[in-house]
């Protein structure tokens, strides 16, 4: 049942799950039923990668108060692969459909006004004028 490889695997789920939950796994007790559970887990096909998108996304929800703190337990998840596989069906669907955040210059042309006239290339370089222009316009009209 346990290889080293395996046995490798099960540790780097571990640590993985401690890094991304901060619940340490081996001071709860009970390590054989864990370890059990680790190896069902891959088992099914599921991998770290896997784990780490899941958690990533289940903290997410938990962070904008979608999710229940609960839907990180251990056994809410890993001693339930058919769930786990649901919540990561779930969270790859959400992360292919996800828009990318918006660029510093993409959220400046949203708050930009609308122009009235569409201007030809020709006209817009036209249109702006140094700051010289003005001040000699300036003085033309205070004489």
């Amino acid at each position: 049942m346990n290889t080293p490889d395996t046995q490798a695997k099960i540790e780097c789920l571990a640590l993985c799950y401690k890094k991304i939950t901060g619940i340490d796994l081996k001071h709860m007790g009970i390590i054989d039923h864990r370890e059990r559970s680790w190896f069902e887990f891959l088992r099914a096909g599921f991998t770290v990668q896997d784990l780490e998108i899941v958690l990533l996304w289940l903290k997410k929800g938990v962070r904008e108060e979608i999710r229940n703190p609960g839907c990180l337990r251990f056994s809410n998840l890993i001693e339930r692969p058919d769930r786990f596989g649901e919540e990561l069906a779930m969270a790859k669907a959400e992360n292919r459909n996800a828009r990318p955040a918006p660029t510093p210059k993409e959220l400046v042309l949203a708050q930009a006004r609308p122009v009235a006239v569409e201007l030809q290339p020709a006209q817009a370089k036209n249109t702006a004028r140094p700051v010289s222009y003005w001040i000699e316009k300036m003085r033309e009209a205070a004489k």
